[in-house]
């Protein structure tokens, strides 16, 4: 069970964090204020390192590495584009990150709680990815 367990939260965190990253280089196209893109581009630089430690994890559990959803990247690309040219604001992009960046914390953290066994690797990466985007919150918060 802990194996199963820790290859479906990784599974997860991988997911979450390629998503994260895609969302915050589309985002680093978009925002005006230097000192937001100076945060969009620290929080690409964090989850871009979560997903080296993922990767480590992965090839020494023997994963293979999730597939990216095309549909799920499509419809994200197209509701954002579609609200760029409604509002082409800096609060836009806040509003999109904020947004993600929540519904990163609750699958991770509903995952968290789904898989109690998976290994303490594992998990902590998974802890230190709802950390980061905590943070991140907190930082984006000024320019909603």
């Amino acid at each position: 069970m802990t194996e199963m367990e820790s290859c479906s939260l990784l599974k997860q965190c991988d997911t979450g964090v390629r998503m994260g990253l895609e969302a915050l280089d589309q985002a680093t196209t978009k925002i005006k204020d230097p000192a937001f893109l100076d945060i969009v581009k620290n929080a690409y630089d964090e989850h871009k390192r979560m997903q080296e430690e993922i990767e480590k994890l992965e090839c020494k559990m023997q994963m293979e590495k999730p597939q990216k959803n095309q549909i799920v990247s499509a419809l994200s690309r197209i509701k954002s584009d579609f609200l760029f040219a409604i509002n082409n604001r800096d609060s836009t992009v806040a509003k999109l990150m904020t947004n993600g960046a929540f519904m990163g914390i609750n699958t991770l953290e509903k995952h968290l709680n789904r898989t109690p066994f998976a290994s303490v690797s594992v998990r902590d990466i998974a802890e230190e990815i709802v950390d980061i985007e905590d943070d991140f919150l907190v930082k984006i918060r000024p320019y909603l």
